[in-house]
């Protein structure tokens, strides 16, 4: 859903259950459909192995989201300056470039320093292109996480189906 946004079912579940807002602060409704609730009781393990590419920056929010790579949160460890008005990555980039000035004056050195070696690749080449604006943008999810929530979810199904052999015809066993 993070990595896909233009998937048919990255689409609808999108649509249903959290059209305004991040997959990560979405309230989970009471009546949503059993894959749903599996899938948000696993969102917390799937954040943690998660960071939030650039992209132009503009869904991203400096003091919240999970984006420096190597901080243990993944977010800003400095505090938010008093009056500070910059609030977006995208504010933090000229030119496909960091504003490095500014980035010294609002995080620590070392932070900084970090966000400084965040590849190029993760910011955009082209303003507006639709892969790095959707949604969350690109998310890396690791393979490993992906497998294990698949698996696990098929468990929690309510019907499984051991294959055709069982059933011989009789719909009524399933």
């Amino acid at each position: 859903m993070v990595t896909t946004p233009n998937s048919l079912v990255s689409k609808v579940l999108k649509a249903k259950y959290y059209p305004h807002e991040s997959i990560f602060r979405c309230k989970i409704k009471q009546n949503s459909s059993w894959i749903w609730q599996s899938l948000m009781g696993e969102r917390n393990l799937v954040e943690k192995g998660t960071y939030r590419k650039i992209g132009n920056g503009k869904s991203t929010k400096i003091w919240e989201d999970k984006w420096i790579p190597g901080n243990s949160q993944g977010k800003p460890t400095s505090a938010k300056p008093q009056h500070c008005t910059v609030n977006r990555v995208e504010e933090l980039i000229q030119n496909y470039r960091w504003k490095r000035p500014l980035l010294f004056k609002l995080f620590k050195e070392e932070e900084a320093k970090r966000i400084m070696r965040i590849p190029s690749v993760w910011l955009i080449k082209k303003i507006g292109s639709s892969r790095h604006t959707m949604g969350m943008g690109s998310i890396q999810w690791p393979q490993l996480i992906r497998n294990w929530i698949a698996k696990e979810t098929w468990h929690l199904t309510p019907l499984h189906w051991d294959g055709i052999e069982d059933q011989r015809g009789d719909f009524k066993k399933w």
